[in-house]
Parts: C-alpha cells; sequence; structure tokens
C-alpha cells in the first residue's frame, strides 16, 4: 500500500513541476523585453565632470535611428546617486545633441537613451567614465 502511495505522490510532484514550467515560460514569453534594441555611441568619447554638450550616433538594427523625440538618462554605478536627464534634438543622419548634460561625480555612467516608436518604447545604452 504505501509503494504505490510513493508512486502517487511521485507522479503528482512531476505534474506540478512540469505545470510550474509551462507557467514559469508562459510569464517569461509576456514579460517586457529587456534587450537594449539601440546602439548608442557618443562624440566625444572621453568626458570630465562639469556640464556638457554631447552629440549621440544611435543605430537601430545597423542603421541610422531617426526619431523626434529622443531622451537621455544617466546614472553612476553605484548606489547612492540621483538619476541626470536630459533630451536629445535630432542633428540627421542617427546623430542627437543633448545641451548642458551634468556630469555632477567623476566615475563610471550609464547613459539610458530611450526613444518610442509605434506605441513601443526602444532603448539603448553606452558606458563611460567622467574623470575629474
Amino acid at each position: 500500500h504505501s509503494g504505490q502511495s510513493s508512486q502517487t505522490q511521485a507522479a503528482r510532484g512531476t505534474i506540478v513541476k512540469r505545470g510550474l514550467l509551462v507557467l514559469l515560460t508562459l510569464l517569461a514569453a509576456c514579460a517586457p523585453q529587456s534587450a537594449k534594441q539601440l546602439s548608442v555611441t557618443l562624440e566625444p568619447s572621453r568626458f570630465s565632470v562639469g556640464r556638457r554638450d554631447l552629440v549621440l550616433k544611435v543605430q537601430r538594427d545597423g542603421k541610422p535611428f531617426e526619431t523626434q523625440t529622443l531622451s537621455l538618462e544617466g546614472n553612476m554605478t553605484h548606489a547612492g546617486m540621483g538619476t541626470v536627464s536630459g533630451s536629445a534634438a535630432p542633428l540627421g543622419s542617427g546623430r542627437y545633441r543633448v545641451k548642458n548634460f551634468d556630469f555632477n561625480m567623476s566615475g563610471d555612467w550609464i547613459l539610458t537613451v530611450s526613444a518610442r516608436e509605434n506605441g513601443k518604447t526602444l532603448t539603448g545604452e553606452v558606458k563611460l567614465g567622467v574623470n575629474q
């Protein structure tokens, strides 16, 4: 009797595990995609602390990305620092100008670029170091 009971429990455990696997797979498929869709480079490529004008070169699938509204968010890689935000004006050929972006501290930064296209938000990022 106990042999049949342990087989039944094992079968139930297998069914539960398979059900959870299917559920997790479905949830992963429905989750927002975090992959970066935009490729971003900066001009110039070296920065020091202070307010700076930036030129961003943005590409999607290897081609210049054109949009009228592009936003930029800067964060330092260590905790405790506030976010610096800016907006970019199109220059053409996938290039955008950000005026007076405030690199308020030296260290490692991540700049995240966001744009809307057909109701979706596209993002890209670039990592850089800011010197004194």
